[in-house]
């Protein structure tokens, strides 16, 4: 029995381990890509893409920033569809239900959408010239 608990105990470590090494990586990801993202009026890129839908003030903002704002827009598309971020959406339905409620939920994949809308509000400037 003694074995059993330390071979248990061992695979708790390595996941653990695993989970943080995981988490070290987002977070120095979140704060690389934070710090690329265009400022106006106050509110970062990734606010006014949000806020894309109905509201002419962040079609404004976008047309302003200009295309300065499009590699940081690709960024989230790749970034969204990583494979830390698809192995995260495929593996958090799997888990248990209270592991779930400690994780944050995945995000929707919605980003290229987004971009999509973010990319026509800034027009034909978007488009690199050759």
């Amino acid at each position: 029995m003694s074995r059993a608990f330390d071979h248990m105990r061992h695979l708790w470590v390595k996941v653990v381990l695993i989970s943080c090494g995981l988490l070290i990586a987002a977070l120095f990801a979140a704060v690389s890509v934070r710090r690329a993202e265009q400022i106006y009026s106050g509110k970062t890129l990734s606010y006014w893409v949000e806020h894309l839908g109905n509201d002419e003030a962040a079609r404004h903002a976008l047309r302003d920033i200009g295309p300065q704002a499009v590699p940081f827009l690709l960024q989230k598309v790749r970034g969204e569809n990583s494979a830390p971020q698809t192995w995260y959406r495929n593996s958090w339905a799997k888990l248990p239900s209270g592991l779930r409620q400690l994780l944050p939920t995945p995000k929707r994949r919605q980003v290229r959408i987004r971009v999509n809308a973010a990319l026509h509000a800034i027009g034909p400037s978007s488009i690199p010239q050759s």
